[in-house]
């Protein structure tokens, strides 16, 4: 059966509010069977495991997955957003890292917390952003499959028409002289 645990720590630094928030959260992936999806994505990883599309998908899945027990959580929680988000950061500066970062650029905690707060009509913006720049890429790619396309059939006339000028310039009947006999050494 699933077990949710927490960090001692967590019990004594934490409100009872961001513990029952925290617990909403986990409990939302067991509702959602989310350890027996995490077992099956593994299975997937291992076999598929040199296919870096298997690795993309399946990094964008887990960020799903925890995106949606994200919001079973908040929904839990009254929409207490607030109550949430600080949770989160405390629960993460309770944990001891080992060893130092190698990046500051925030990582998925900061991303989950922005998208939290963020209201949802800025976040529709942003993603029309990223469909546009999708799109963007899509065409300049057809656009340039196109062109490769265009400049390997002028080059195939180019040899095709050299061709024919040579016949046309060659021997009395269209014929073209022989050509010369290569030596070989014995």
């Amino acid at each position: 059966k699933p077990v949710v645990l927490l960090p001692a720590s967590a019990m004594t630094g934490l409100s009872i509010a961001q513990i029952d928030a925290l617990v909403a959260h986990e409990l939302a992936h067991i509702k959602r069977h989310d350890y027996l999806v995490n077992l099956l994505q593994s299975a997937i990883e291992t076999l598929l495991f040199y296919h870096p599309a298997v690795w993309l998908i399946s990094r964008r899945v887990r960020e799903e997955r925890e995106l949606c027990c994200d919001d079973l959580a908040i929904a839990a929680c009254n929409n207490d957003r607030v109550t949430y988000v600080s949770a989160l950061a405390e629960l993460e500066s309770l944990r001891q890292v080992a060893a130092p970062a190698l990046a500051a650029n925030g990582g998925s905690l900061l991303a989950r917390i922005r998208r939290i707060l963020t209201p949802d009509d800025v976040q529709t913006v942003r993603g029309r952003g990223h469909w546009i720049a999708g799109v963007g890429i899509l065409l300049i790619a057809v656009i340039a499959v196109a062109a490769q396309s265009v400049q390997g059939r002028q080059s195939s006339q180019d040899v095709v028409g050299g061709t024919q000028r040579g016949i046309a310039a060659g021997a009395p009947g269209g014929m073209t002289a022989a050509p010369k006999a290569v030596p070989t050494l014995r």
